[in-house]
């Protein structure tokens, strides 16, 4: 019997609920909304120019409308049809791995949301781990989930999400949708 299964027989909380990336366990609420503005990039604490020579330059415009609010893009967009969904950057930690960071998710130039409703940090609860734009209306998004004991290179668990987007009159709208906890391979 998966590990998981046992929290929900016995009617318990798995240990890493409660913590900030809670909102990864049972029914997702949606935090995003047709029409909404790229919200402004927090302040990096300490912008190491080393770390932001990784940066993508902004080509396209909804590349140029994310820096604009104070992003740096970090990766490779992946584009389908007219979904582009790429990852922006506050700042970078000490190994230059994005920190304070937030996946964009466009359709024809308008924002249709973003893949979390907070912030990320790389090797932390509730990271991105992987992402795929599958069709140009859905991606699937696979997020890192820690436990106390966990060591920061191997978390126990991942929680994948699916997304889908919908057309609304007042713009493109990401969903998230269904989502599933796995074991983590060893490494």
């Amino acid at each position: 019997m998966r590990p998981l299964l046992w929290f929900v027989l016995l009617g318990a909380a798995p240990p890493w609920v409660g913590d900030a990336a809670a909102w990864l366990e049972g029914g997702i609420t949606n935090w995003n909304a047709p029409g909404a503005d790229v919200v402004r990039a927090p302040a990096a604490s300490s912008p190491d120019p080393r770390c932001a020579a990784q940066a993508r330059p902004a080509i396209t415009r909804d590349d140029r409308v994310v820096t604009a609010a104070g992003w740096q893009l970090v990766g490779a967009a992946q584009v389908f049809g007219r979904t582009r969904v790429f990852l922006g950057t506050s700042g970078y930690d000490g190994m230059c791995r994005p920190f304070d960071y937030q996946g964009f998710v466009f359709v024809e130039s308008h924002l249709a949301g973003t893949l979390s409703p907070q912030l990320m940090r790389s090797r932390s609860d509730g990271a991105i781990t992987s992402l795929r734009l599958l069709s140009e209306t859905t991606i699937q998004v696979d997020f890192a989930r820690y436990l106390d004991r966990d060591p920061l290179c191997c978390p126990s668990r991942h929680v994948s999400v699916a997304y889908s987007i919908q057309a609304k009159a007042e713009g493109p709208l990401l969903i998230p949708g269904a989502s599933r906890v796995e074991a983590a391979s060893a490494p």
